[in-house]
Formats: structure tokens, sequence, C-alpha cells
């Protein structure tokens, strides 16, 4: 049956495949017409051309490019889950001999991901994302910020895990490091109190790469203490020789092929560390829980292949994010926010001005084209990016931006394909909102 028949015959409800997907479309996206559908360019192989350019809606997605939104899982790290034996199901509190052995399997998980990065095990901690632990991190830099009677630091382009709790503490206590048009952060003057800084390594959305150097012996220079989200670095940005800079650091290993439902909170050993959940004594009294071992482990393997296969990772996706990109400047499309020293390798921001991202967005995932804007946790909010407002955008230019973000598995030719198919909707869209 062809796609145009399956689609008018319906479900057994008798409504279109796709109407419940296509109500929340704007009008000029819901429908492709057969004859407006144009030509791919040059070189693109036929197994590209989505099915909607060419007249009907539909849902399988082919590429994507949206990897920053989470990591497919790594088969090793999925075989590895597996593996382990029925003990990493017990509860690693319980005293009994099964308890015992899922105890054994967590430390070993938490002993793998410190010499992965360089620190000590009694350092990690296990928590149920990268949110948790940055809210943990945050919450115990303001605790330090009100007991000593100097202010928290923090950027304008955290993420909303840093950046909400952030914005609870009195303002009294907080304070905000400047910006460059590049979204790099300045250093502000010695004689700035201080008592915790936050600065995210990697941006999510901007990709700019932060020098943490500098803020580090500002920081440390006035015995404050410094956190960074190092979510989205990893895999992408070697860690190791960062973590000695650090008080406290984020990892979330579902961006480099790990589990959903564990992150990771390094805090240095003599740091307060303040949890957010109250009842029990886990984790050293610092994240009451119980913790799943199975999810560890997980954490762990990825930790482990992320870090050791980090170079190679970041010059494959440099290679395949370049390719994206050539094709996708052919038309409107244009890089913004690449001006700052060090970029992640994956990551650009993209004006697809004048069309809205809230157009163009439902255009391409019908076209087979997962791209976002914002990050994952606050686009379905449909708000403007806060990032982008920050570095001086204008309201309607940072609403006509997405966030391109690739795989490090994403082959050459993929990725030309899929920038091609991205002209193509676009061209498309264009015509239609003429």
């Amino acid at each position: 049956m062809s796609c145009r028949a399956e689609h008018a015959r319906g479900d057994r409800g008798g409504r279109p495949q796709g109407a419940h997907r296509s109500r929340w479309l704007p009008p000029d996206v819901r429908a492709c017409p057969r004859e407006s559908a144009g030509r791919l360019p040059a070189g693109t192989s036929g197994r590209a051309l989505p099915r909607c350019i060419r007249g009907s809606v539909v849902s399988e997605h082919r590429f994507n490019l949206d990897f920053n939104a989470g990591a497919p899982v790594d088969v090793r790290v999925r075989d590895g889950m597996a593996a382990l034996p029925s003990a990493a199901d017990a509860n690693p509190n319980s005293p009994h001999a099964r308890g015992r052995a899922a105890r054994d399997l967590l430390e070993a998980a938490r002993e793998r991901i410190a010499v992965a990065i360089g620190t000590e095990p009694d350092e990690v901690v296990f928590t149920s994302g990268g949110t948790e632990s940055n809210n943990m991190a945050v919450a115990t830099g303001l605790g330090v910020a009100l007991a000593t009677g100097r202010p928290a630091w923090s950027s304008r382009i955290e993420h909303p895990s840093v950046a909400v709790p952030f914005a609870a503490g009195e303002t009294t206590w907080t304070r905000h490091l400047a910006l460059t048009r590049a979204g790099e952060v300045v250093v502000p003057n010695e004689d700035q109190p201080r008592a915790f800084v936050t600065a995210v390594l990697a941006h999510h959305e901007l990709a700019v790469v932060q020098d943490l150097a500098p803020l580090a012996a500002w920081a440390h220079a006035a015995e404050a203490l410094l956190h960074s989200d190092l979510s989205q670095a990893l895999g992408r940005v070697a860690l190791e020789p960062l973590l000695p800079l650090l008080d406290y650091a984020t990892l979330s290993p579902h961006k480099a092929g790990g589990p959903k439902g564990i992150g990771v909170l390094i805090a240095k050993r003599g740091r307060p560390c303040a949890p957010v959940l109250r009842g029990g004594a886990q984790e050293l009294g610092r994240r009451p829980g119980t913790q799943c071992v199975r999810l560890a482990h997980g954490a762990a393997v990825a930790i482990e292949l992320a870090e050791r296969e980090q170079a190679d990772r970041a010059e494959r996706m440099q290679r395949s994010l370049d390719a994206v990109l050539e094709r996708v400047t052919r038309t409107q499309g244009r890089v913004v926010c690449d001006r700052a020293a060090r970029l992640l390798p994956n990551t650009r921001t993209v004006s697809l001005a004048p069309l809205a991202a809230r157009h163009a967005l439902p255009a391409l995932d019908l076209a087979g084209i997962l791209v976002s804007f914002g990050s994952a946790c606050t686009s379905g909010a449909r708000e403007v990016s806060a990032s982008l407002l920050a570095l001086g955008f204008d309201d309607e230019e940072a609403r006509s931006c997405v966030r391109i973000s690739v795989a490090h598995d994403l082959e050459i030719e993929t990725a030309q394909d899929a920038g091609n198919v991205f002209c193509q909707a676009l061209v498309h869209l264009s015509r239609k909102t003429r």
C-alpha cells in the first residue's frame, strides 16, 4: 500500500494517520503537496529524499542532528549492563550477602569513573542525572554564600538546572559574570568578593568551550569554590586535565552513550555538599536514595569510553558537522555564535531568519531531520533562548535560531544527505510562507 493510500485509510478509529501529530503544527507545514516538491541538490542519494517533501506526512526520523539532547545508548554500555550478575539488582545498602555483592559492584563502578577522569572514588556521588547534580552544587554554593556573607557568581548562559536554582537565591548573595559577544566568561576584578562560582564548560547551544583556568585562579585566590557543568563536554573535550581546577563537577553520562536516569557529581574532599533530597544516608549522606547498580555500571562504562575515545570522537564529530553546515549554509542558514576561541566539535547554532524556529522545527521533523532550539529541558515550552538573549540577540533574531548537534558515529555521506534534506525542507517552507 502506498504511503498516500495508507494515510488516507487512517487507523481503526477512522482518524487519518498522523492527524494526532499535525494538530500542533503551524498550518503552513501540516501538508506538503506533491506538485510543490523540488529536486534535491546534486549528489544526494535517493534514500535521502523525505517522503513529506513528495507529499506524504511521515513520522520516520532518519537524521539525528539533536545529539546533545541525549545520545543513544552505546551497545558496549548496554551489553556491559546486561552482563552483570543478578546481585546487581539487589539493594547495595542491605547488610546480607546479596546486598554486599551489590555494594561491591557499585563501588567498582565508582572507582572506574574516578580512574577515568582523574579523581578519587569517594569524590564520586551518584545522582539521578545532571539536573540533580547541578541543583546540589548550586544549593551548596548558595549555602556557602549565605554563611560567609560573600556572593555566589554565575553566568547568564547556564543550563536551566543551574540558572533556575541560582535565580532563587536572594539577590544579595548572587552576582553574574560578564560575557563577551562570543559567549566567553569575563573574569571579574580581583577586588570582587566571592564564595562560590559556577560556569558551564561546554555550552549545549552556543558551543563555546570556556577556558576555566583563569576563572579557577580568580575563585581560588579568595578561597571560593568553583563548580562547572561538564555534561556536554563528555566525549568532546578531555576532562582529566580539568578536574584539578574544580571543587565540583557535573557529569551526565547519557550525553555520551550512557543510560538515562543517572548522573554524577564530583565533590572534592573537604568541600561541603548539600543534598537536595532528605531521608537517607546513602552516598556518605550526600545523596539519599537507593542506588541502581546497573545504571552506575553503565555510567562508568560510558565515561570510560568517552574519555578513552575523546580525541577520535571529536575529530569525527567535526568532520560530520562541517559536512552538514556546508550544505545548510547554501540556503538561508547562517551559523551564529562561532567567534569563541574554542568551540565544541559537534555543535552550532544556526539562524534561519526570516523563518521562525517554531515553524522550521516541525517542518524539518516531518522531513526526517531532528534538531532543536535551546536545551531539551526547555524546548518543549517554545521559549526564546535565554542564552542568545544574554549575548545581545534581539527577540526576533533569537527565535529564528536552531541548534544542530551531531554524533561521533554520523558518517560523512549521511551528514551530507542530512544537510541536503535540511536545505530542501527550508526551501519548501520558505515558498509556503511568502
